[in-house]
């Protein structure tokens, strides 16, 4: 989220993917740890912090996609399975998780990779990639 690198990666993510069948499911990053920050402070049930959380997904994807506008939203899946016209990376946001806790529960066990494994199965992907930070020892 706050790498020098990303909107590099972004410009390779969308030069490299010739086929057009990438989609990429944003984390949450800082946004969703300051909601688990506040879930303590304030008291925030687990439904309200879920959907919080998703909000964090979402509110990084719009930032991915300032950096780089050859990135397509969508926050529908039946349009992830059926389109085969992609001709860009899809970044897809959760929307349709805010209300509908029968597969995906409203609990901090469904983080954004737990999110994007439940997708990739959905989808029938063929791979799933996680890009994740680390802090680096000096």
């Amino acid at each position: 989220m706050h790498s020098e690198t990303l909107p590099r990666w972004l410009e390779q993510i969308s030069t490299l993917n010739p086929t057009g069948n990438m989609i990429i499911v944003p984390g949450g990053g800082t946004y969703a740890d300051e909601v688990r920050k506040m879930q303590k402070q304030q008291g925030y049930n687990e439904i309200y912090a879920h959907r919080m959380a998703l909000h964090a997904m979402c509110r990084f994807a719009y930032d991915l996609v300032d950096l780089n506008s050859e990135l397509e939203l969508t926050d529908d899946v039946d349009t992830l399975r059926d389109r085969t016209d992609w001709h860009k990376p899809l970044l897809w946001i959760p929307l349709c998780l805010m209300n509908d806790f029968s597969e995906v529960p409203a609990s901090w066990d469904y983080t954004s990779d737990s999110i994007a494994l439940w997708l990739a199965i959905k989808l029938r992907a063929e791979r799933l990639l996680l890009v994740k930070s680390v802090d680096l020892p000096e």
